[in-house]
């Protein structure tokens, strides 16, 4: 009876909160996908740069938005007539989550160096410095839009692509996100289900805590529902 009781409980409890968990879960994956990127570009325009987090708080998504906005600014300040090393020193302050990447060029620039030489000596740096991989490819942008007169359309071309890398992973995230919620689901409800026995049951407690075996099928139990939850986490957010 206590076994039939408790697996009635734990098929109540999964069905009485899988769906409005799963709408919960939905409406929060949707929200991220079609206000993140109107909202982070309104914030990061209202607050000063000193108080932007350190890179690794932010995330990489946020860090393609933003240069595919830098990169599409540059080229809107081309097409006006401006160089390229007067466009990016004209268009980077605006953009303080890029700060820590582009600084570095427009100083040199604005020492006189020129930013073909700038860019192609960054080479070196991208390769020892680990840096986002949306960071290494608007470089490369800005060094292939510095060998002609139309760099304006690699500029929005690189743009464009990572748009399309962030709606990607928007995608991805939307489809896995109904993944996501089982996983947390089938590896919290044993865990509570055994909290509820504990407290409940004195055999059960006794069974657990006061035999080998009980032991032996408490860590077992716990250890392959942790494993578990890493090896699902591992397949679902390697497709992410």
């Amino acid at each position: 009876m206590a076994i039939a009781g408790s697996l009635a409980l734990a098929l109540a409890v999964f069905i009485l909160i899988d769906q409005p968990l799963q709408r919960k879960w939905s409406r929060h994956w949707l929200r991220q996908r079609f206000g993140d990127s109107a909202s982070v570009q309104i914030h990061l325009k209202t607050i000063p740069s000193h108080q932007i987090p350190r890179q690794n708080r932010i995330t990489e998504n946020v860090i393609t938005e933003e240069m595919a906005n830098l990169l599409e600014a540059v080229g809107r300040e081309l097409q006006l007539g401006r160089s390229l090393t007067a466009a990016l020193i004209h268009t980077y302050p605006a953009y303080p989550v890029l700060d820590e990447f582009i600084r570095p060029i427009a100083q040199s620039c604005e020492r006189g160096v020129s930013i073909s030489e700038v860019l192609k000596s960054s080479e070196a740096d991208l390769a020892s410095v680990p840096m986002p991989s949306s960071v290494i490819f608007g470089v490369r942008a800005l060094w292939a839009a510095s060998a002609g007169s139309t760099g304006y359309l690699a500029l929005e071309r690189a743009a464009s692509t990572l748009r399309q890398r962030c709606a990607i992973h928007h995608e991805r995230q939307a489809q896995s996100a109904q993944a996501r919620l089982s996983i947390k689901i089938l590896t919290w409800l044993p865990v509570i289900f055994l909290g509820w026995q504990i407290i409940t049951n004195p055999l059960a407690r006794w069974f657990l805590f006061a035999s080998p075996l009980g032991w032996a099928l408490l860590v077992g139990g716990l250890g392959l529902n942790w494993y578990g939850r890493r090896w699902m986490n591992r397949v679902v957010l390697g497709t992410i």
